[in-house]
């Protein structure tokens, strides 16, 4: 019996595997988080600072997910108080900040939940900046114009995503 635990461990120890049985899998990544995660060339760390040790506890919870989606993904707790000069390197301001760090390149964060941090990890990440156009001069809708005709919510929605939203107007470029 003690033998057959002790492979039980060892397999759970080797192939971690992890089932969400909550309705709407809310404890869960999302399948585009975890298909970033799956994806990444190079290592991403998270750096979340925490003076309260419940929102430490969440952040942890959080990033755990990441990391089981893919080894090149870590994460550190850190108190704000107890590391002064981590606080001064990345300019932390409040309690409660992330830091997704990947190379040379590093996204600060105010808060947390996965949209914000996998859209960080792909801020950090991506080489080249990928571009919207919506085209003008012709009567089409306006990207500033927050009513019903206009497209501001549809601009703020895509650079959410990472993208830049620009405009093109074929008439002037022919």
């Amino acid at each position: 019996f003690l033998g057959l635990l002790g492979l039980v461990n060892f397999l759970n120890y080797r192939h971690h595997e992890r089932i969400d049985l909550s309705e709407g899998n809310l404890n869960s990544l999302a399948a585009q988080s975890i298909r970033l995660a799956e994806s990444l060339d190079e290592d991403v760390n998270l750096l979340g600072f925490f003076t309260d040790p419940s929102q430490a506890q969440s952040f942890q919870e959080m990033a755990q997910e990441y990391r089981f989606a893919s080894s090149r993904i870590s994460y550190e707790v850190i108190d704000p108080q107890e590391e002064p000069a981590k606080v001064m390197q990345y300019g932390i301001a409040r309690s409660g900040q992330i830091v997704v760090l990947s190379g040379e390149s590093s996204h600060k964060l105010d808060g947390f939940d996965e949209e914000r941090i996998t859209n960080a990890i792909i801020r950090v990440t991506r080489q080249e900046e990928k571009v919207v156009y919506f085209l003008q001069g012709h009567g089409e809708r306006s990207l500033s114009d927050s009513g019903g005709e206009g497209y501001l919510a549809i601009k703020g929605a895509i650079e959410k995503q990472n993208y830049q939203v620009r405009t093109l107007n074929l008439v002037e470029g022919a």
